[in-house]
């Protein structure tokens, strides 16, 4: 990101000088930010909600019954 920046800051600075109200420029926000500072994780792959600590009530509920629906035989598709 900092790359990219930095290759178009210089026809950042052109087009502002050049054409203040474009409708494409930054703009100041409108009102007073309060962070100071933003960590932003992107997990790709990430935790499972499956392996996540949080409390499942259904999957007690559910526990050792057939799942539900019929089982597809995909075996067949695959030979041809």
């Amino acid at each position: 990101m900092m790359s990219f920046a930095a290759m178009i800051g210089d026809s950042i600075a052109k087009a502002e000088v050049s054409n203040p109200t474009s409708p494409w420029m930054i703009k100041d926000p409108h009102f007073k930010p309060k962070a100071k500072h933003v960590i932003f994780l992107f997990m790709n792959g990430g935790l499972s909600h499956i392996d996540s600590f949080d409390p499942k009530p259904m999957l007690t509920k559910y526990n050792g019954q057939p799942m539900p629906g019929e089982i597809l035989d995909t075996s067949a598709r695959l030979a041809r």
